[in-house]
């Protein structure tokens, strides 16, 4: 079943934990090795991220998808599939509820936060 619905998934979510793994390696840098001045440059890089991670989660098509696998594909995937399953629709139901941009925006005000407190400043 390469092309099903639930390889489709897993598709998807692959993409987005690399994107993911990505943003969590510059957080922690921008955390221990900040370049200084850089804070709010890498606030940006984070936010546009976090964005494009919500953004693939939260497609039309992921919800489709989850649909299918769910009505077709449920009892003929092995145990720890069902439970990655859940888990994708637990993302996808999370990162519908709350807007690509408002995700984002979290992540950027790293930058003015770390601002005020003289992180990755020039001392």
């Amino acid at each position: 079943m390469p092309n099903s619905a639930y390889h489709q998934l897993v598709s998807v979510f692959d993409k987005v934990g690399r994107i993911e793994g990505g943003e969590q390696l510059l957080f922690w840098e921008s955390r221990t090795m900040m370049p200084p001045g850089g804070m709010e440059s890498r606030a940006k890089i984070l936010a546009t991220l976090r964005i494009l991670a919500t953004e693939l989660v939260a497609a039309p098509r992921v919800g489709d998808l989850l649909n299918e696998a769910e009505s077709r594909e449920r009892g003929k995937l092995a145990p720890w599939e069902a439970a990655n399953l859940r888990e994708m629709q637990r993302r996808w139901r999370y990162a519908t509820a709350v807007p690509a941009r408002a995700a984002g925006r979290h992540r950027r005000t790293l930058g003015p936060c770390a601002k005020r407190l003289g992180i990755g400043q020039e001392k």
